[in-house]
This record gives C-alpha cells, structure tokens and sequence, in this order.
C-alpha cells in the first residue's frame, strides 16, 4: 500500500479500487479496514466511505460543511464511490450509476437525491443561459438574427407513475388553501374548479423509491416548488 496517497480519504478509495479488482465484487468496510490497518491505519473507516460516496447519506463535504454537490457541479475529488443497500462499496460509475446531487427540499432540509435525464437537460440549458448571460446585447443579438426560429426537438423516454388521486386529495385537503412550506395563501384560485391553487410534492422524489403517501407529500405554492427542485 506505500503507492496510497497519505489523504485518509484518498487511502479508502484506493483500498476499494484494489480489493473489488481482487474479488471481482463489491467490498466491505470490514474489507477495508483489514487491508488499510496493515500500515497502521486508525482513522474511522465507515465515516470515510460514506464521505467518499457519492450517493451516501453523508450530505456535506467534510471539510467545509457545505452541500456536497448542486445543479452542474460534478462533486469533488474525493466523489469515487458507490454506496450499495447492504454497507457495500464499489467504485462511481457514473455511466450506470447515474449523476447523484443535494438539494433543499419544500421544508428546508437537504435531501439526497438521483439526476434523472429532464434535470441533466435543465442544467445544460441553465449553464447556457448562464454562457450567453456574459455576452453583450450585441452579441445575442446577432446570434439570434441568425438562430433558427423554431427549436429543434428531441425525443426521450420516460418514466410515468400512476399516482393516487386519494393522496392529492388528501394533502391539499390538509393545507386547507396556505402552502406548507412559506405558510402564504395559495397565489390565486384555479378556474377549472373554483379551489385554492397548490402543487403537491414528494418529499422523496418517487423515482428514488418514495411512497405515494400522505406523509411523503405537501401541498406548496408553485414558487415553493421550484425552490424545492432547484434552489
């Protein structure tokens, strides 16, 4: 183990690298911790791979506190592993495991959570608009005399969830007309029914294995929502 970077960080992601091409499988943090104590390693093991996972519970960069990826940040170096049910780790790829982020949920709390393709989409567009947002009038402007007037389009698939209409009812229901999240009254009344206008939300995004249940959703204002899936 002396070709090991002294980073305790960089040792346990190393240690994984070596022991899944060993046994061909995922590994342990009792694996690691066999292999790493054979030069004196003594820092805490588990804490180590749940900082180094990029799916881990583990919500924050150790080093500054702050989230430990957003829309369009990539994570850091340390972002190697991957965190399987049952307290095994392989190493991050990202071809098949997929693009993994934090956010602040409707209650303001940082939730975990997969990039499905519809985000990965709106990154680009946002880092786009963000490009374009540096150039001058005169610059948008003349690639927009010579941009095409009507976009061209492209076509995905996607994955529908059949949702029960006893959860929508119920939780807008519960909000009784005033978001959840800010407390304000519902922003105006929606025509087609006469009914406070809210938008209910899942805490746990369905497509992360979250129930359609009462206790995983609320019913928030629209500009709530959006704070939920992109602030």
């Amino acid at each position: 183990m002396d070709d090991i970077p002294i980073d305790n960080l960089q040792k346990v992601i190393a240690a994984v690298e070596t022991l899944t091409k060993q046994k061909n499988a995922p590994v342990t943090k009792g694996d690691v911790e066999d292999l790493l104590k054979k030069d004196g390693y003594t820092d805490n093991t588990d804490s180590n791979l749940r900082k180094c996972s990029v799916n881990s519970p583990s919500l924050y960069h150790p080093d500054d506190k702050t989230p430990r990826r957003r829309y369009g940040d990539e994570g850091r170096d340390y972002d190697r592993l991957f965190w399987q049910n049952g307290g095994t780790y392989r190493l991050y790829d990202p071809g098949n495991d997929g693009k993994w982020e934090t956010y602040r949920n409707a209650e303001g709390k940082v939730v975990l959570r997969r990039v499905d393709e519809a985000c990965e989409r709106q990154v680009e567009f946002e880092s786009a608009v963000k490009k374009a947002s540096e150039s001058t009038s005169a610059e948008r402007k003349k690639r927009l005399s010579e941009a095409k007037k009507i976009p061209e389009s492209r076509t995905a698939t996607t994955t529908v969830y059949q949702r029960n209409p006893d959860v929508v009812a119920e939780v807008l229901s519960r909000a009784n007309g005033f978001c959840e999240a800010c407390r304000n009254e519902a922003p105006f009344i929606k025509r087609s029914n006469g009914l406070p206008y809210l938008e209910v939300h899942h805490r746990i995004r369905l497509a992360d294995g979250g129930e359609d249940t009462i206790e995983n959703t609320t019913a928030v204002c629209p500009n709530c929502h959006r704070q939920a899936h992109f602030g």
